[in-house]
């Protein structure tokens, strides 16, 4: 063996080594070929990448090389590996033409109770509803808009058909509304503003808070609408403290006139709206056969005696007169802040002062005033007996009450009165 290596010419063995070498290199390239072929199944970074490569090559670049090495081995050495695929970047959802719609609009009591009394609920609604859809604030919609997302059988704000909405666009023509002559189903309706609508109402001040009520109200039968119309009303006369909570009292017979609503139909809303009633008594002076007397012409059956067993009111077994009041309400919608309100009045008394000194000149000023006098109506229920005091020594000749205690779980209500007989 030794004799036949030895008889190898110098030129054959190079010819070998150099066979070897081109053989190696042939199969490292079909290897990285492969690798290659794998990669975008296997990973999608370098560093994966040159892991999957054999050991005993190299990428090119001695700098390269040492780095990468040197990250291999520091990473088999910690005990989390850290090249792992990074978790799927959460892709942002594209922005849409509109905002969402809040599942919640603003109701002002005043223009909710002048619908009511003019018969106006119907178009009423519709104008809400429309301002609901208004969401980019432009004042305006179009007829085929409004015909697709009110009347189309199915769709989550319907409240009507096709002909009942050609009517009722004709009845709020001028007052919720301008329509323009355009052709069949491209022409618009502008929406008229709150100031304009209460004006167009014959509301001059936006008294009671506003309040909060749901959009899926509006599309309910019209009994619904209704009854969360007139609740309206007790919701922005509560209360907002935990200890005064609720309305003041306040008479059947005027919520007749304030809203125009019967007794009967008061009582059918209240259920349908989720109002609860509370019945008030007021605690006059002690009991005496005169005060009894004269209190007796004054309040007729509602007037009684109430003898404090346990001295609640004063000493133990002691008698006083006492008598049912009108009764408070708890309504079940939110109140809105009063920054907007606060600034419709503004223009509202703007609004008034402009049509009284076009129409009677200087008398304007006058007459403004003396609708701001007669709509501020003197106050009888106060929550703390601190302002009834106040109240009754500017107005000695009236009675005021002021808010007690209440009943056991606030199943009732007390109050106490300032100016009946010889007073608490």
């Amino acid at each position: 063996m030794a004799e036949q290596t030895s008889s190898l010419s110098p030129a054959l063995l190079a010819a070998n080594q150099k066979l070897l070498a081109l053989r190696a290199q042939m199969q490292a390239q079909r290897q990285v070929d492969s690798a290659a072929k794998l990669l975008p199944a296997a990973a999608t970074n370098i560093p994966t990448a040159i892991a999957a490569l054999p050991a005993h090559l190299g990428w090119g670049s001695h700098a390269l090389t040492a780095a990468v090495r040197r990250r291999q081995r520091r990473l088999a050495q910690s005990p989390t590996p850290s090249w792992k695929t990074p978790p799927p970047t959460p892709v942002p959802l594209p922005a849409t033409d509109k905002p969402a719609a809040p599942d919640t609009l603003v109701l002002f009591p005043d223009v909710a109770l002048a619908m009511l009394r003019q018969e106006l609920t119907a178009p009423g609604r519709l104008w809400l509803l429309l301002r609901h859809l208004d969401t980019d604030g432009r004042g305006w919609l179009r007829i085929d808009l409004i015909k697709e997302r009110l009347t189309r059988a199915g769709a989550p704000l319907r409240i009507c058909g096709w002909r009942q909405l050609r009517n009722l666009l004709r009845a709020g023509e001028g007052v919720f509304w301008q329509r323009d002559a355009g052709q069949q189903d491209t022409d618009r309706i502008w929406l008229r503003s709150t100031v304009k609508v209460a004006l167009a109402l014959g509301v001059s001040r936006l008294t009671g808070r506003a309040v909060e009520l749901p959009v899926q109200m509006l599309t309910a039968g019209m009994g619904v609408v209704r009854a969360h119309f007139y609740a309206s009303f007790h919701s922005g006369r509560a209360c907002a403290s935990e200890r005064h909570a609720g309305s003041k009292p306040i008479a059947r017979e005027t919520l007749a006139r304030l809203t125009g609503v019967s007794r009967r139909g008061q009582r059918g809303y209240e259920k349908i709206a989720g109002i609860r009633a509370q019945t008030n008594y007021a605690i006059g002076p002690h009991r005496d056969a005169e005060t009894e007397e004269e209190l007796a012409w004054q309040k007729g059956q509602a007037l009684f005696t109430l003898q404090d067993y346990r001295g609640y009111q004063g000493q133990r077994r002691e008698c006083y007169l006492a008598w049912q009041l009108p009764n408070s309400y708890h309504a079940p919608h939110a109140h809105r802040g009063r920054g907007r309100q606060k600034r419709l009045n503004r223009q509202l008394a703007l609004a008034r002062r402009q049509d009284d000194l076009c129409t009677q000149r200087d008398a304007g000023n006058v007459i403004v005033a003396a609708e701001k006098a007669a709509a501020t109506r003197q106050q009888r229920y106060y929550p703390q007996g601190a302002q009834a005091a106040r109240a009754y020594n500017r107005r000695p000749q009236e009675t005021v009450y002021w808010q007690g205690r209440g009943g056991q779980r606030r199943q009732f209500g007390l109050w106490y009165a300032l100016g009946e007989g010889r007073g608490v």
